[in-house]
């Protein structure tokens, strides 16, 4: 479980999310949705300490869910340097052995591994950001609208390896713009307006009975 009580987040005198209480079994997938601007990113930002609770608390259930995160943000954050140098660089600092074989096969990185990561396309960037995630072994997986405006294969691969993932123990949470997406990986949403969290559903539920705050952005066809 996660749990959030009377959290709030400020930034430059403007509230970002809160005040809301919220608690959710993080087992499997979690999806957020909302429009833009919605809180759904600082939400996940706060959850992973990347941002400043200005009031309220935040508490894991499992301490292995706290200290063993790995995030995926929208926009992949490179080194310039070649793929496998930025592999590596957090295990060196570690002092231990990266070992990715198997995923980089799997995510279909292999044959970038030796090219300037920065050349690479937004999709095959992200399969490389998703790939350093997994290296780490995450308890818990954030990840930032992994697959926003990426073409089909990049998709599907970065899908089939969120499920992988949750077979093999790893809690999901996502943040996604994808209904398709959401029907197809999530097992409940929890849903974001103005900053105030919504939730959670059961994902069967959620589309079979949308809750009423959120009928007006799913008619808008995002």
């Amino acid at each position: 479980m996660v749990t959030a009580q009377a959290i709030q987040v400020r930034r430059k005198g403007r509230t970002l999310i809160g005040h809301f209480d919220l608690a959710f079994d993080t087992a499997g997938i979690t999806a957020i949705v909302g429009r833009n601007g919605s809180g759904k990113s600082t939400f996940l930002r706060t959850l992973h300490g990347l941002e400043k609770l200005q009031s309220g608390s935040i508490a894991f259930e499992n301490e292995a869910l706290a200290d063993g995160q790995a995030f995926v943000f929208q926009t992949p954050a490179f080194l310039r340097r070649s793929v496998r140098q930025n592999l590596d660089l957090p295990f060196q600092v570690k002092g231990q052995t990266p070992q990715y074989d198997q995923i980089a096969d799997d995510m279909q990185i292999t044959p970038f591994l030796d090219m300037p990561a920065h050349q690479l396309s937004m999709g095959e960037q992200q399969r490389v950001s998703l790939t350093r995630a997994l290296m780490m072994n995450p308890k818990l997986l954030l990840l930032d609208e992994p697959t926003a405006s990426l073409d089909g294969t990049s998709t599907h691969l970065i899908e089939t390896a969120i499920q992988d993932a949750v077979e093999h123990g790893v809690a999901v949470i996502l943040a996604s713009h994808s209904m398709g997406q959401v029907r197809r990986l999530s097992d409940r949403v929890i849903y974001f307006e103005h900053g105030v969290a919504h939730g959670p559903f059961d994902t069967s539920a959620f589309f079979a009975q949308t809750p009423q705050v959120a009928k007006d952005w799913m008619e808008e066809g995002r």
